[in-house]
């Protein structure tokens, strides 16, 4: 089976309707260096206290860093005038068939862990290496950057994991600026341990089977280990995430999906919820087949309702329910 490096679940789907794995834009494009000389930066603190750089009137800082030991999660904010647009937004041209971003807009991001790119920490394969995505903040000029190791892709132990402790770099490059943004910060796993839990919990739809192997619970995130069998070439399966009350759960960019840290066929799928302020009880593992526009397809453009959701064909065979307390 071909490799799936970002599996899509409902929360990526509003923006891209699309079947089969996606990357992140930040995965596909690291972060280009500047041909140019770079300008002096200059480093000031906002009205809010974030130490900020900046480049042709343009700054960014850090606002918020934490690490609880599933996922790094970056808040990074911009400043300026006369911006048009969010930090995260852009737009697809049909005539250019390209994507086309507003000044200030991230074009890439590329993270260093002590000095050592993502792209490289742990190895050069995609299965080996930190997940590096983002995702608009709670306004216009904040971006949400997450990262996580690879660790749960597989049963290796040579898969590396972030240390506890250790300086994170960000080179963060915006459309219509010509030097990146360098910020540096340090990073420290947060005090108090994880919930860790192995529920060993497997269901089965005929030739198809699914074992949610292991979970990590925080006060902020949930990281949970499903591990797929039999799952046939080119077909695709999404998940859904319920908290006990009913609740869609949302996830932290998505999930990672890997079949080639394992035995032939075996794909370890790696997801991160963000149930930060939930005090669950369970979570519901829904998995389902999407339904594609074009019938009797396999991939392109999902098939949407009246109310521009996707269609969707749960398998209850393999829905599961771990308990947390």
């Amino acid at each position: 089976m071909k490799t799936i490096y970002k599996v899509m679940t409902t929360a990526v789907l509003t923006g891209a309707l699309v079947g089969g794995g996606v990357w992140s834009a930040a995965q596909a494009a690291p972060a280009q260096k500047s041909t140019t000389k770079s300008a002096p930066a200059s480093v000031n603190t906002n009205k809010a206290g974030v130490k900020s750089v900046s480049h042709q009137n343009i700054s960014l800082g850090i606002s918020k860093v934490t690490y609880d030991g599933n996922v790094v999660l970056l808040e990074v904010q911009r400043d300026g005038k006369g911006l048009i647009g969010g930090i995260t937004d852009s737009k697809w041209d049909d005539q250019k068939d390209e994507r086309i971003l507003e000044k200030g807009a991230i074009s890439t991001i590329e993270l260093f862990i002590n000095g050592v790119s993502v792209n490289t920490y742990g190895g050069s394969n995609l299965w080996e290496r930190p997940s590096l995505s983002w995702e608009a903040g709670s306004t216009k000029d904040k971006v949400l950057i997450s990262m996580a190791d690879a660790t749960w892709l597989g049963e290796k132990a040579s898969l590396k994991a972030l240390p506890d402790q250790f300086k994170l770099t960000a080179k963060i490059k915006l459309e219509g600026v010509n030097e990146l943004y360098t910020l540096d910060i340090p990073v420290q796993k947060e005090a108090g341990s994880a919930l860790k839990l192995s529920p060993n919990l497997t269901k089965k739809s005929g030739d198809l089977s699914m074992t949610l192997k292991k979970a990590s619970v925080t006060s902020q995130s949930t990281r949970l280990q499903l591990i797929v069998k039999g799952q046939e070439a080119n077909s695709t399966i999404l998940y859904d995430f319920y908290d006990d009350q009913g609740k869609r759960i949302d996830t932290i960019s998505g999930g990672r999906g890997t079949d080639e840290n394992g035995a032939k066929g075996v794909m370890y799928n790696d997801f991160l919820l963000n149930t930060q302020g939930k005090a669950l009880k369970s979570i519901t593992v829904k998995p389902f087949k999407p339904v594609f526009a074009e019938p009797g397809a396999t991939s392109g453009q999902f098939k949407v309702d009246d109310k521009g959701d996707v269609v969707k064909e749960y398998i209850q065979d393999l829905e599961m329910n771990l308990k947390i307390k």
